[in-house]
């Protein structure tokens, strides 16, 4: 019995309808030539898999429908639990392919969007009146590559694109999330358009941190990848290094990432229902399935490496695991299986890993070769979440002005006057929990200024009198328009008596950041008028042309973890 007789039916109608003799397996995919041996290799494989189907891809289920529905129902409800073990453990027994959209609505959160809003994909497009382009880029979230369509018709292919153009509208201030394309084209290979969103939605947003949405992130990601792989399997890490540094000629410095994309090659090169299975565990168990996975794909590409590496005739790494993933010794369930065979590969393990490579990042410490995305270390942010005050050219310059443990978290805003209202009082309550926040002040007639202060400004209440300054020398003030410049402390060039460390102040009446001699920016209560000025503090000019100005929108963001 083919695996498409099963599973054909439960697919959504954006799937090829010719697939009969569907792709299922990437080994029949053309690969650049290599040796007799490769050949020999392919052809032995190709044979294998014809006679393996079932083995590899049919579910060997051994529970009933309502059973596996009762233990999704209790997972929902309690994630954490331990009683919800039990849908862990039927999801890797195999996912019987009419409840794989429902594992995958409920599990993702989009069901409990639909729940509320049963028509929450169109009027959402309707009310906000998102105008879809005619012609959508391909590389939408990932830098340089196209969405990968697996076995998705035309139309399919265009409804893909749709559903991330509309996310990408939603969520503005992600600029970079490679799984996002794959995971979409992959949901819609099992449901609507409408529930692909949805549960797309709910993925992005989840508080479970399912989706790397940064460069930084991503990178960080990679390296806690390579130090597991380093950890379980020494062999292969060596193998793998000592490939890359022949192929560059050269030695990596300490803490470079071998592979930043290796999670990417996974969802582009790996066979449609092998991506399929790792999903229905990851849409339960979240990333660390990538992980586990990702360290049995590995090490048995380091052994291919070993085995076949005369094939790869540039030293390209990538075009090796390309031919590698059509050739995959283990794939479908037996991957799955292997994976979860691995003992003592935590969460906590994989926090651990990555709370300290989140320091290596942030002290300039972590290696990231060039790549098909832009180097981590040249991050920018192009948006802040519930603002459009910024152009994306501002954005830019105004991320690549913060200090690196900043620039890997992500903006929010924590106050607009367009929303919150024009009172003092509102911005200190809405800002006072962040240690971190950028200030920015649009005049009346165009003019865009604005500050960077890193202590809360909850502190303007303890000091001995009213308007007592406070903050430290990370502080620094700007214009982005027109005219953009940056003013940092003058401390940092020089110490000595005449230094001012007056960086920020604030009362019920006013609000001030830097001091000495005049103030670079006052705002009154009301949020209504402005003063800038020269000051010791900053060194800076008056950051507006007339020193006092009418304010036409006030905005404070702050920054949360990015996973």
């Amino acid at each position: 019995m083919e695996l498409i007789e099963i599973s054909g039916t439960f697919f959504s109608h954006w799937v090829e309808s010719s697939s009969s003799d569907i792709k299922l397996h990437r080994e029949d995919s053309k690969t650049s030539k290599g040796s007799r041996k490769l050949s020999r290799s392919r052809k032995t494989s190709r044979q294998d898999s014809r006679t393996s189907v079932s083995k590899l891809y049919l579910p060997k289920a051994r529970y009933s429908e309502d059973e596996f529905k009762e233990a999704l129902q209790m997972w929902i409800q309690h994630p954490e639990h331990e009683e919800t073990m039990q849908l862990k453990k039927l999801v890797r027994q195999g996912v019987l392919p009419k409840l794989r959209s429902e594992l995958w609505k409920d599990s993702s959160g989009g069901a409990d969007i639909v729940f509320n809003s049963p028509h929450y994909y169109e009027e959402m497009i309707d009310d906000i009146g998102i105008q879809v382009p005619s012609s959508i880029p391909s590389t939408i979230f990932s830098g340089n590559r196209n969405v990968p369509s697996y076995l998705l018709s035309p139309d399919g292919e265009k409804t893909c694109l749709k559903v991330l153009y509309i996310l990408s509208h939603m969520h503005p201030d992600i600029q970079f999330a490679p799984l996002v394309p794959p995971l979409t084209s992959l949901f819609l290979h099992f449901m609507e358009e409408n529930l692909c969103y949805t549960c797309m939605s709910a993925l992005v947003n989840s508080h479970r941190s399912m989706l790397d949405q940064s460069q930084r992130a991503f990178a960080v990601m990679a390296k806690t990848f390579q130090d597991s792989l380093k950890s379980y399997f020494m062999p292969s890490y060596k193998q793998i290094k000592e490939f890359i540094e022949t192929a560059k000629g050269e030695q990596l410095r300490k803490n470079t990432i071998l592979i930043p994309d290796w999670l990417i090659w996974m969802f582009h090169y790996i066979d449609f229902w092998t991506l399929v299975y790792i999903v229905d565990s990851f849409v339960v168990q979240g990333p660390k399935v990538f992980v586990r996975v990702g360290l049995i794909v590995f090490s048995q590409f380091a052994k291919f490496i070993e085995q076949e590496a005369e094939v790869s005739e540039n030293g390209n790494l990538e075009d090796l695991f390309k031919q590698f993933a059509s050739l995959m010794p283990l794939r479908g369930y037996k991957l799955l299986q292997a994976a979860f065979r691995i003992r003592g590969l935590s969460r906590k393990q994989l926090e651990r890993l990555k709370s300290k490579n989140i320091t290596l990042l942030e002290n300039g410490l972590l290696d990231v070769p060039q790549q098909t995305w832009a180097p981590v270390q040249t991050l920018t942010v192009f948006a802040v979440k519930g603002s459009n005050l910024l152009s994306l050219q501002e954005w830019e310059l105004l991320s690549s002005w913060l200090p690196d443990r900043l620039r890997i978290k992500r903006p929010i805003c924590l106050f607009t006057t367009d929303t919150d209202g024009c009172s003092i009082r509102t911005l200190y309550n809405k800002c006072e929990g962040d240690d971190e926040t950028v200030l920015l002040v649009k005049s009346s007639v165009g003019e865009i200024i604005g500050g960077l202060v890193t202590s809360s400004w909850s502190e303007r209440t303890t000091g001995p009198r009213t308007l007592t300054y406070f903050g430290t020398g990370e502080s620094f003030v700007f214009r982005l328009s027109p005219r953009p410049v940056r003013y940092l402390w003058t401390g940092l060039q020089k110490e000595g008596p005449g230094t001012k460390d007056l960086f920020m102040a604030g009362d019920d009446k006013c609000l001030m950041i830097g001091g000495g001699g005049d103030n670079a920016i006052w705002l009154d209560n009301e949020l209504c008028r402005g003063h800038s000025g020269p000051t010791e503090t900053f060194g800076n000019e008056q950051l507006t042309e007339t020193q006092d100005f009418l304010c036409a929108r006030v905005e404070v963001f702050g920054f949360v973890p990015e996973s």
